[in-house]
C-alpha cells in the first residue's frame, strides 16, 4: 500500500490559520433605534471578512445592505418592525471564522404623542387627578409641567393612549397655563397646556347695600380670592356697573348706576375671578316715592290727610311726608301704596318744601 502525501507551501497553511479566526466586534453605531424605522448602522471591530453575516437574540430586526468596507468595519441597515421587541437586543457578527461576542443594540418606541390633559385647569391649592391622552405611552412614562408648584404623582400608564396621574398645586403656583409633557425611551411629547386658576372668589359684603332709582352709587365689595380682571354683575338689569377696580384681594370699588326704571328689590351681586363666580350678596334698588292723589285736597290744620301714590316702603321707617314746610305728623296708616296723616301748623319747618321722602 503506498501513501501519498501532498506538501504544501507555508504561505497557504499562513493563510489558512487567518481565514480561520473569529471577527471581534467593538461598537454598533448608532446603537439605538425606533419601532417602526430604518437605521443605517456601521460596525466596528476585526477580522471581518465576506460573507458575514448578523444574528440577533430577539426577533423583529430585519438586515439588508451588508457590505463588507474592510476587515475591521461592516455597514447595513437595520429594519425595525413596528411590533419588534424592546430594549437591549444581542447583536453578533458571524463569519466563516466564527462568531463574535455580542453588543447590545436598543429598540426603543416612536416618541409620544400627547393631544389632550384633562380637566385642563386647576386651582390653587387643590389636587387635580388628570387623564392625559395620546399615543405611544408606554410602561415607565414620566409626566412633567413647566410650573413648578406643580407635583405630578400617581402616573399610572392605562394603555397605550392613555395615562393617569395626580397634579397637586401649590397654595402659591404660579398662575396661568403651563406646558405638560409626555416622556418616555422613545423621546418627549410635544406639549399641552394645564392652567393654574386662583381659588374661586368669596363675596362678604357689599357697601352700601341700596341705592334709590336713578342714582349713581359707589359701592365698595369685600370678600377674598379677588384677583386683577375680575367682574362684578348683578341680576338686577336695570342696573349698570362700571370703574371696577380690583384694590387688593379682600376689596374692589365699582360705581352701580342704576336706571331709572330699574326694578326695585333686593338683586344677587356675583365677583367672577378666572372664569369662577363667588357666592352673591344682596344689593336693594329702592324707589323714587310718587304722589298720585291727596284726600281730601283742602282742610284746617289737624284735618286727616290720605295720601295715594307709590314706592312709600311697607313701613314709615325715616320716611316723612311735608306739605309745604308743614311736616306729616300723627300717623294713622304707612305702606307701599298710601299714608294717612295729620298737619299741624305748630310744626312747621320753612326749610322743608317736600311733599314726600323715600324711608
Amino acid at each position: 500500500m503506498k501513501t501519498l502525501v501532498v506538501l504544501l507551501p507555508f504561505s497557504f497553511l499562513f493563510s489558512a490559520v487567518l481565514f480561520a479566526q473569529a471577527p471581534t466586534l467593538t461598537s454598533v453605531s448608532p446603537s439605538i433605534g425606533t419601532q417602526g424605522t430604518s437605521v443605517p448602522v456601521t460596525l466596528t471591530g476585526t477580522n471581518f471578512q465576506t460573507p458575514a453575516s448578523f444574528l440577533f437574540n430577539k426577533s423583529g430586526i430585519t438586515v439588508s445592505n451588508t457590505t463588507v468596507v474592510s476587515a475591521t468595519q461592516i455597514t447595513a441597515t437595520f429594519t425595525i418592525a413596528g411590533t419588534a421587541a424592546l430594549g437591549a437586543v444581542s447583536v453578533v457578527v458571524a463569519t466563516r471564522g466564527g462568531a463574535s461576542g455580542a453588543l447590545a443594540f436598543t429598540v426603543n418606541p416612536p416618541a409620544p404623542t400627547l393631544t389632550s390633559v384633562s380637566p385642563s385647569t386647576g386651582v390653587q391649592g387643590a389636587s387635580v387627578p388628570v387623564t392625559l391622552t395620546g399615543a405611544n405611552f408606554v410602561s415607565g412614562a414620566t409626566v412633567s409641567t413647566t410650573n413648578g408648584g406643580i407635583t405630578v404623582s400617581s402616573v399610572t400608564v392605562v394603555s397605550a393612549t392613555q395615562i393617569t396621574a395626580t397634579f397637586t398645586i401649590g397654595g402659591s403656583a404660579a398662575l396661568g397655563a403651563a406646558n405638560v409633557t409626555v416622556t418616555t425611551s422613545g423621546g418627549a411629547s410635544g406639549a399641552q397646556t394645564f392652567t393654574v386658576n386662583p381659588p374661586a372668589p368669596t363675596l362678604t359684603s357689599v357697601s352700601p347695600a341700596s341705592g334709590v332709582q336713578g342714582a349713581s352709587v359707589p359701592v365698595t365689595l369685600t370678600g377674598a380670592n379677588f384677583v386683577s380682571g375680575a367682574t362684578v354683575s348683578t341680576t338686577n338689569t336695570g342696573v349698570t356697573v362700571s370703574n371696577v377696580t380690583v384694590v387688593s384681594a379682600t376689596q374692589i370699588t365699582a360705581m352701580f348706576t342704576i336706571g331709572g326704571s330699574a326694578t326695585p328689590g333686593a338683586a344677587n351681586v356675583v365677583v367672577t375671578a378666572a372664569g369662577l363666580a363667588s357666592n352673591s350678596v344682596s344689593f336693594t334698588v329702592i324707589p323714587v316715592p310718587t304722589i298720585t292723589g291727596l284726600s281730601p285736597t283742602s282742610g284746617a290744620a289737624g284735618v286727616p290727610v290720605t295720601i295715594s301714590g307709590s314706592g312709600f316702603g311697607s313701613a314709615q321707617g325715616t320716611g316723612s311726608v311735608w306739605l309745604g314746610s308743614t311736616r306729616g305728623i300723627t300717623w294713622r296708616i304707612w305702606n307701599s301704596l298710601n299714608g294717612r296723616c295729620q298737619f299741624s301748623s305748630t310744626r312747621s319747618k320753612t326749610s322743608k318744601t317736600r311733599w314726600a321722602e323715600s324711608i
